[in-house]
């Protein structure tokens, strides 16, 4: 059995998108100021495979740069600092960067291969390490967030039908589970079909399942429940904000207009998987009428909410503030996604394609 993944690269993401947008500004969206990090001239800060980005609680920048598998780090103005861990499995190295956060002013970072949590000081020297397997879900694959309240995990039901819920826990040191934040049902993942060449697992490219993030503290958890149903009527955006502190949960509708998806882009999606004919694929991958309304989430530090809206000019994304209202626009630069937000200022960095050289970029917002 073999699994086909379409591999989203920049130029087809556009492709698809801009072909159900206008080039008209849009209007009420922030004025915005950027500048690029500077990483030429020395070897240690080249930046070839940046997953993450985010601002340290010093006022320095980090990043996740998983072609060296370590941390990158910058101050404040874009020069570079220096280097956190290396390629390894010993004290201090990864072997894959993942997520990674603050608990005040230790930095902690994932390892889903080496299935630990580093913890390191802030001179970037490790302290300890924290095991992140599960004894309630031996051999599943999960999703690691340390917070001042715990450590949530989430059971990865990527891809497998055995897994119809996918819920955030709160687990011990011991990796028993203390509590369950949230149950996410996940519909539409994968698809096994047949032909002459054998069987195949597909991924669904148009996929709505729910997304999660949490903030680089740990302070909130964020679920998005998002809907791209044929009806347009039944398309929604439900965003579910847990306060870790007090355990309380605001629920959110912010409202919407669905943007249609079309001919066109449908015929590209079905030009990703050749080795089947287009009657095969129009009968096993989801193909709604309507784009499913959030592509991306960001978590900040305030609690504001950001939503990159998909099928609308690339790059925009709205800020949800606590009483669910959208309270701002941005648009940062085509094939960029949008990775913190810390006040008034934004980074973001460059969507995985094969042919460009990774960037990130510092973002102002005007006033």
């Amino acid at each position: 059995m073999r699994i086909l993944t379409a591999p989203v690269t920049r130029a087809w993401l556009l492709c698809v998108l801009l072909s159900n947008i206008t080039d008209a500004q849009p209007a009420g969206v922030r004025r915005l100021t950027s500048r690029e990090l500077r990483t030429t001239g020395n070897p240690k800060a080249e930046l070839f495979s940046v997953t993450g980005a985010a601002f340290g609680p010093d006022g320095k920048i980090y990043l996740a740069e998983n072609s060296h598998t370590d941390m990158r780090v910058f101050e404040s103005d874009g020069s570079f600092h220096g280097n956190i861990g290396g390629r390894g499995a010993g004290p201090g190295e990864f072997r894959h960067v993942g997520r990674f956060g603050w608990l005040g002013d230790t930095l902690w970072v994932d390892d889903p291969v080496l299935r630990r949590i580093t913890l390191f000081n802030p001179q970037g020297k490790p302290l300890t390490t924290v095991a992140t397997s599960v004894s309630a879900f031996a051999g599943t694959v999960v999703q690691s967030v340390l917070t001042p309240r715990g450590r949530f995990i989430q059971v990865d039901g990527w891809g497998r039908k055995d897994i119809e819920d996918a819920p955030i826990v709160r687990v011990s040191r011991d990796g028993t589970v203390r509590d369950t934040l949230v149950n996410i049902t996940y519909g539409r993942v994968s698809v096994q079909t047949k032909n002459a060449k054998g069987g195949f697992t597909l991924l669904q490219p148009l996929s709505d399942l729910p997304i999660w993030n949490a903030d680089r503290a740990g302070q909130w958890i964020v679920v998005c429940n998002r809907s791209a149903p044929p009806d347009q009527r039944a398309a929604r955006i439900e965003l579910q904000r847990f306060t870790l502190a007090t355990g309380a949960m605001q629920q959110f509708s912010p409202a919407f207009s669905p943007v249609p998806i079309s001919q066109a882009a449908n015929d590209s999606i079905l030009q990703l998987f050749p080795m089947l004919s287009a009657q095969e694929l129009r009968s096993v991958l989801y193909l709604p009428k309507y784009f499913p309304p959030v592509s991306h989430m960001v978590v900040a530090r305030d609690g504001g909410i950001w939503l990159e809206r998909q099928g609308e000019r690339p790059g925009t994304y709205v800020r949800i503030d606590a009483t669910g209202r959208v309270s701002d626009t941005i648009q940062i630069a085509p094939g960029y996604r949008l990775a913190d937000v810390r006040g008034d200022e934004l980074l973001a960095i460059i969507r995985s394609a094969d042919d460009v050289k990774p960037t990130v970029l510092l973002y102002t917002m005007l006033k």
